[in-house]
C-alpha cells in the first residue's frame, strides 16, 4: 500500500471476546471507512494475537509511524484500527496519545461474566492454553488474565487520563 501523512482517524479498545470480530467486518462493509487488512495490527503493543496451543504471533510493536500508515491506502476515507490488547495494556494509552494525540477512542465492552466464560472457552478448547475448570481458577487464582481482561474500569483509567472527554466514548 502507499503511504501518506494522514493521521488515524479511530480507534477501537476492544474487550477480548467482546464482539470485535463483528464490528469489524462491519465496519469494513461500510465504504468510507478503511481498516488495515488484518484484524488487529498489534502496533501499540507487545502482545501478539493467539495461535493455537497458547502462542503468540509477531507483533508490530516497535515499528515506526511509516510502517503504520503504509498499512492504509492513500485516499479519502476514514481510517481506523481494532485492538483487543490496547485495553488491556495500560501503557498503550501514552503510546498512542503520542502518535495520534487527537485520535477518536471508543471501547466495546461486554458483560465481563459472559466475557470470561467466552475467552476460557476460547482457551480451553481452541488455543489449549488452558485446561482447569473454570471454578479453579476463580478460586485459586483471581488475578488472572481470563478474569482480569473484564475490570473494565482499570483498564480504561489511562486512556481517560490522557485523552479528552470529546475524544473517548
Amino acid at each position: 500500500m502507499n503511504s501518506d501523512n494522514r493521521p488515524l482517524d479511530f480507534l477501537c479498545l476492544g474487550a477480548q471476546k467482546a464482539g470485535t470480530s463483528y464490528l469489524v467486518g462491519a465496519l469494513r462493509s461500510h465504504p468510507d471507512i478503511q481498516l488495515p487488512s488484518c484484524k488487529e495490527l498489534h502496533f501499540f503493543s507487545p502482545i501478539g494475537e493467539y495461535k493455537s496451543h497458547g502462542d503468540f504471533s509477531q507483533s508490530n510493536f516497535g515499528k515506526d509511524l511509516d510502517w503504520h500508515r503504509q498499512q492504509f491506502q492513500v485516499d479519502d476515507r476514514v481510517r481506523g484500527e481494532v485492538s483487543t490488547h490496547y485495553l488491556f495494556d495500560p501503557d498503550c494509552a501514552k503510546r498512542i496519545k503520542r502518535s495520534f494525540p487527537d485520535v477518536k477512542l471508543f471501547a466495546i465492552l461486554r458483560n465481563p461474566v459472559d466475557r470470561a466464560f467466552s475467552q476460557y472457552n476460547m482457551e480451553r478448547y481452541k488455543t489449549a492454553k488452558e485446561r482447569r475448570p473454570l471454578m479453579q481458577i476463580v478460586r485459586d487464582e483471581p488475578d488472572n488474565e481470563i478474569l482480569m481482561r473484564g475490570m473494565y474500569f482499570q483498564q480504561l483509567v489511562p486512556f481517560m487520563e490522557l485523552f479528552g472527554p470529546d475524544q473517548i466514548r
